[in-house]
């Protein structure tokens, strides 16, 4: 979380709309973290709640290191069309982008198997708690 603290100081707190909602994904990530912590200690021997802790925590982990390349790979952006002359206009022939300048699908993907598995873990959550 430092660091992801860190690349958005540099970016002065200025993202995209998706790196907004994904952070303000992340903030609630973490509440729920404190809720599954708050549930084990009035349940230690749970063994259901110790997994589902650890799976969150995993997620969450996850989630961060994605966090973390997209804001790194805005900074890089950022500084790249810092560092371009205005002036400077592409050759005709650059004009349709490279495979090379193409986002991959990667990030997506990841996103929408996070976001399953994060239902997944809050309902299980939830089954628990309702099993109390």
């Amino acid at each position: 979380m430092d660091k992801i603290k860190i690349l958005l100081e540099k970016l002065d707190n200025k993202v995209t709309a998706p790196i907004g909602k994904r952070l303000d994904g992340l903030k609630n990530l973490h509440q729920r973290l404190d809720l599954a912590k708050s549930e084990l200690r009035a349940n230690p021997d749970d063994e259901e709640l110790k997994e589902s802790l650890e799976e969150i925590k995993d997620y969450i982990s996850d989630y961060e290191e994605d966090l973390i390349d997209d804001l790194e790979s805005l900074l890089e952006s950022k500084q790249n069309a810092e560092n371009k002359p205005k002036g400077e206009e592409k050759p005709k022939g650059e004009e349709a982008p490279k495979d090379e300048d193409k986002k991959s699908s990667g990030g997506i993907t990841a996103l929408i198997i996070g976001g399953v598995l994060l239902v997944a873990s809050i309902g299980a959550i939830n089954i628990f708690k309702n099993n109390r």
